[in-house]
């Protein structure tokens, strides 16, 4: 892969089947793609900062729930060399501008499989003037193993939409340095079922062309496909302004995080992979690939928050407990720290 600052790769993604209909999918919809004048808190995430889960892999439960609470963006800046290098793997349109917010001086790459998407990050980096951010069209292992060693890696609600979740772990394993982190975001297996249950409704519309209605270029996926899908997201935005109206409150409340993007409507509902994970699976695999967990982060129906640095509910037991009665409510945040296994970095 050659790629320069703030460059994009546009040469042929080398997949087929699984990666191609992800592709398709994000070039018609770039996620989330909020305005382009919209700028994110930097003190409002802290969590996502690199910095963040460095102070989480150092120093674990010895941090109180009370420290992280009074933590500012000077803090975990300080905890985070200005020297290294962060990957954002499936950053959609706009993790490259809070991360270049975040991290105002760090190199970093941020890989997607859609180049209208990184084409809008780019134009956000630029439109708040900020510095450029290395831009990579791909497959994320590939670009991910040319670029290592990394200090801090972002996945968030990418794995489900991975071919092969475990390869895509274990790739981001290797990659990191010793005692680098990855923070990870999962899907619950039950959080979603609604926006499944919708989703099976336009399986129909993921149903490969026949072969002599390929493009020349050997697409599955013509002009007319992409006509039915952006069809199929006006209905969906239609339904979802009618929501109010035609549905109890709670019911209206339940996809109110969802607004009026056709963006975020096609992403819950029209997404050609969205698999759930078993979180024991998780755990495994990233054992298996060096990687130790440090925190965890999620909600239960009954129990609440429950955080490995809350004061209620801490145990990593009580999670998968949870997760394994379908009574995790919200999405898993999972932070791992690279203590061994094998690397790509042999420089």
């Amino acid at each position: 892969m050659r790629t320069d600052e703030n460059s994009i790769k546009s040469d042929e993604i080398p997949a087929s089947g699984f990666l191609d209909r992800m592709q398709f999918f994000y070039e018609l919809f770039p996620y989330p793609n909020r305005p382009m004048f919209m700028r994110p808190d930097p003190e409002g995430s802290l969590d996502a900062h690199a910095g963040f889960s460095k102070m989480l892999a150092e120093k674990g439960s010895a941090l109180t729930p009370c420290q992280i609470e009074d933590l500012r963006l000077r803090d975990v800046r300080f905890e985070f060399p200005r020297n290294k290098k962060i990957a954002l793997v499936g950053c959609g349109t706009d993790e490259p501008l809070l991360f270049r917010m975040l991290h105002p001086q760090n190199p970093i790459l941020a890989v997607d499989l859609s180049l209208k998407s990184l084409k809008r990050a780019r134009r956000k980096i630029y439109w708040h003037r900020l510095r450029p951010v290395t831009l990579i069209q791909g497959d994320a292992t590939l670009a991910l193993r040319e670029h290592a060693p990394f200090s801090h890696i972002q996945c968030f609600g990418v794995l489900h939409h991975q071919p092969d979740p475990k390869s895509m772990i274990s790739a981001m394993a290797q990659s990191l340095e010793r005692n680098g982190t990855l923070r990870l975001m999962i899907y619950s297996r039950t959080g979603r079922r609604l926006e499944r249950g919708i989703q099976r409704k336009f399986t129909g519309l993921w149903n490969p062309a026949a072969k002599d209605s390929q493009s020349a270029e050997g697409s599955a996926f013509t002009p007319a496909s992409g006509w039915k899908l952006f069809l199929a997201s006006a209905k969906l935005l239609c339904w979802r302004l009618a929501l109010p109206l035609i549905s109890p409150k709670a019911g209206a409340m339940r996809f109110r995080y969802i607004g009026l993007s056709r963006a975020r409507l096609a992403d819950a509902f029209l997404h050609p992979s969205d698999h759930p994970l078993d979180l024991k699976d998780v755990l495994n695999w990233s054992k298996s690939a060096g990687l130790e967990l440090v925190a965890h982060d999620s909600k239960s129906y009954e129990l609440g928050p429950l955080n490995s640095h809350s004061d209620t509910s801490n145990s990593l037991e009580t999670l998968v407990s949870e997760e394994d009665r379908g009574n995790i409510s919200s999405n898993i945040v999972l932070v791992f720290k690279k203590v061994g296994a094998e690397s790509w970095i042999t420089r």
